[in-house]
């Protein structure tokens, strides 16, 4: 148990930005994204954490909050080790936010992510024209961009919504 007495002799400042990114970090694990993007904001008034600002955002996602989290995302493209990881949960926060046509125009405008990033924003965007009811001109290679078994529920779930049974 929580020894208050170390805690009251030592004078622990909880409030410091260290233990509050600490404790972001317990809530983070803890699945309390509400209050560990709280946190970690807090924490980041005072420190620079490129990996705090990805939790944070991380935690912004997962509750919904994406234009947010793309914000926060979007601060880590540059200078940052995270900054592959940051660009695939940019894209993939437009995506969840059902903002196809903005997630269309960045994957266009982008010819700086590595590949890995790039074939995963090529299939959130084929999935969202699947979502959005849009023909797809080329199938084959829309197909190749998925596994085999992803690939054919994918195909027969286009093909039925192309042609429903009347």
């Amino acid at each position: 148990l929580f020894d208050l007495s170390i805690c009251q002799s030592e004078k622990v400042d909880f409030f410091s930005a260290e233990n509050r990114v600490e404790f972001a970090d317990h809530l983070f694990l803890q699945d309390d994204f509400l209050r560990a993007a709280d946190e970690y904001r807090a924490g980041l008034l005072e420190i620079n954490s490129d990996t705090a600002r990805f939790k944070m955002a991380l935690s912004l996602e997962k509750i919904g909050r994406y234009t947010e989290a793309a914000d926060n995302f979007k601060s880590l493209f540059f200078h940052s080790t995270l900054n592959r990881h940051a660009k695939l949960e940019f894209y993939r926060s437009i995506f969840l936010s059902g903002k196809y046509d903005e997630l269309e125009e960045y994957s266009r405008m982008d010819v700086y992510s590595p590949d890995e990033v790039r074939s995963e924003i090529e299939r959130m965007r084929m999935i969202s024209l699947f979502l959005e009811d849009k023909r797809i001109s080329n199938l084959k290679d829309l197909f190749l961009l998925f596994e085999n078994e992803d690939a054919a529920v994918l195909k027969n779930y286009y093909l039925k919504r192309q042609n429903p049974l009347k």
